[in-house]
């Protein structure tokens, strides 16, 4: 009798206990609210930083996807910086990487239209940290192309400068000296672009430059790039280049093309050739000749220094 009051006592205490405690599963347990993106409609999604937020956060798919590049384009467009909010979560996407089920080209897409955003920041540092680590970092070789060259851009627009400008400085050196003749090409594109108040770039690089433009083994792009980074420096291969039937007709119209940069009137008779020789060349030709008529005809434009 003693032992079936106290068990009675003890399922009585224990219910009281129970009905008193906190529920551990529905109180103490953090629950996450959904998020929610107001007006946004996922029948006919409209171009809108709610849209972009919700490819960012859920992955979104090809409709939201190009709605979220086309508000990210205008939003570029106006050259004003973005609200301060809506420029921190720009921010912070990029240093996350995106949504993990963006596949590489969504990914190269949303995030070059971004870095346009971001260009008209108040303050270019943040933007100019990712960059860096992009450039340095990043597995795919086009992301890490596309971050050098908003790099270019940052330090044309003179947003690039301090302690910063010379860590990327030091990585472009790197750079410049590796075998991806794209990457050394980009890197050595900005190095001879650095200083506009001192364009006399070192000779090493210009040699590069030139080494990679005239060689086969690299890609076409890459050896375009070198070519036009040593500017006049390449007059003389450029002519060698233009001349050559072997070469890639890409590769010829931009040798033609710097000849009109950076050429003469002793280089007219030979352009009116290559005008003549078959319509893809004549598209270089005709306006490199526009170009050096136009110089000629200028007295105030010096006539351009041979090499």
């Amino acid at each position: 009798m003693y032992v079936v009051a106290s068990l009675t006592l003890c399922a009585a205490i224990t219910f009281i206990l129970i009905k008193i405690q906190p529920n551990s599963t529905a109180e103490n347990v953090e629950t996450t609210k959904p998020k929610t993106y107001p007006g946004l409609n996922l029948e006919d999604p409209a171009a809108s930083f709610v849209t972009l937020r919700y490819v960012n956060e859920t992955g979104g798919d090809e409709t939201t996807r190009s709605q979220a590049i086309v508000w990210l384009d205008h939003q570029a467009r106006t050259q004003l910086s973005a609200p301060a909010e809506q420029e921190a979560y720009l921010l912070e996407m990029l240093t996350v990487g995106g949504h993990p089920s963006w596949d590489i080209e969504h990914t190269l897409w949303l995030f070059n239209s971004t870095f346009n955003v971001l260009h008209h920041s108040p303050d270019p540092k943040p933007l100019t940290k990712i960059l860096l680590q992009l450039a340095a970092e990043h597995p795919h070789r086009t992301m890490r192309l596309y971050a050098l060259q908003h790099i270019g851009v940052q330090r044309e627009q003179g947003r690039l400068t301090g302690q910063l400008a010379d860590q990327i400085h030091d990585l472009l050196k790197k750079q410049s000296d590796q075998a991806d003749p794209e990457v050394s090409g980009s890197a050595i594109r900005l190095l001879l672009t650095w200083d506009t108040e001192q364009p006399n770039a070192s000779p090493d690089l210009i040699e590069r430059a030139l080494e990679i433009a005239t060689s086969p083994s690299h890609p076409i792009d890459a050896r375009i790039t070198a070519l036009h980074a040593a500017h006049a420096h390449a007059l003389g291969t450029s002519r060698t280049i233009a001349a050559d039937l072997q070469h890639p007709i890409l590769l010829r119209k931009a040798a033609i093309a710097l000849i009109g940069q950076h050429g003469g009137e002793n280089d007219i008779p030979t352009l009116e050739t290559y005008a003549t020789e078959n319509f893809r060349l004549a598209q270089a030709a005709e306006p490199a000749l526009i170009t050096i008529q136009n110089r000629l005809n200028n007295p105030e434009s010096p006539e351009p220094v041979s090499f």
